[in-house]
Parts: C-alpha cells; sequence; structure tokens
C-alpha cells in the first residue's frame, strides 16, 4: 500500500514538472518574441528617425545653396 502510494506521488510530481516545464517554454517564447518586437521596433523607428534627419538637413543645405 504504502509503495503504491509513492508511485502515485511521484507520477504526480512529474505530471507537474512537465506542465511546469510546458508553461516555462510558453512564457519563454511570448517574452522572447515581444522583446524581439521591441528590440526590432526600437532600431527600425532610430534608422527611420536617422533618415529623416539626413533628408531634413540635406534639403536645408540645398535651400541655402539655391538662395
Amino acid at each position: 500500500m504504502v509503495y503504491e502510494e509513492e508511485r502515485l506521488n511521484i507520477k504526480r510530481e512529474e505530471k507537474t514538472i512537465t506542465m511546469g516545464l510546458i508553461i516555462g517554454l510558453i512564457i519563454g517564447l511570448i517574452t522572447g518574441i515581444l522583446l524581439d518586437i521591441l528590440i526590432l521596433g526600437v532600431s527600425f523607428f532610430s534608422i527611420i528617425g536617422i533618415l529623416a534627419g539626413s533628408l531634413i538637413n540635406v534639403m536645408n543645405r540645398n535651400k541655402k545653396i539655391s538662395q
């Protein structure tokens, strides 16, 4: 009897461990994807900002030259 109870307890622990691993993997994937989007978004917008700034500078120079 005691042996069977221990086996059941071990099975329960294995189930909780596997559930924890699955939940951890899902949470890790979600956070990883969110972080990638944040990093890519920040770099993407900074590149757009740099390009826009350089375009504005070039246009201002052209205006000064034409005047």
